[in-house]
């Protein structure tokens, strides 16, 4: 099981696997990597784990809706939203739709971050990005 991830988010994954969640969501805040990049590095990315279907598959898509969603009524830039290729363990053991948040960087976003209103607004935002994806499947 190749993985990046923790043992306990791993746990937690193949729970949510036996469980038959609809999806799941990873949320975390990027580190800074120091230095003069690393400075300069802000806003979020989301991480989707897809085949050849890309950003068209149902993970793709929830990655799209929560980072629309979270970049609306933020200061936090819309970085990327990026496939991950085998790395991120949470995301290649699940059997749901899953993507992975990082939700900007504790070195150029710190003071944005160290607000409690503007983290919940994130994580409203995150919410609203689920609802949105969600909604495309109602008949």
């Amino acid at each position: 099981m190749k993985s990046a991830a923790t043992g306990f988010q791993l746990f937690d994954t193949l729970y949510k696997n036996r469980e038959n969640a609809d999806i799941l969501v990873s949320i975390h805040l990027n580190s800074n990597r120091g230095g003069i990049i690393g400075a300069m590095l802000k806003g979020t990315t989301v991480f989707y784990h897809g085949g050849m279907e890309g950003l068209l598959g149902d993970s793709g898509k929830l990655a799209k809706s929560i980072n629309d969603a979270v970049g609306k009524n933020t200061s936090l830039s819309k970085n990327k939203i990026r496939r991950d290729h085998g790395n991120l363990g949470i995301l290649t053991e699940s059997y749901m739709v899953a993507v992975l948040t990082e939700t900007g960087y504790m070195g150029a976003d710190i003071a944005y971050l160290s607000n409690n209103a503007n983290l919940k607004l994130i994580g409203n935002n995150i919410a609203l990005g689920i609802v949105e994806h969600l909604s495309c499947f109602c008949p």
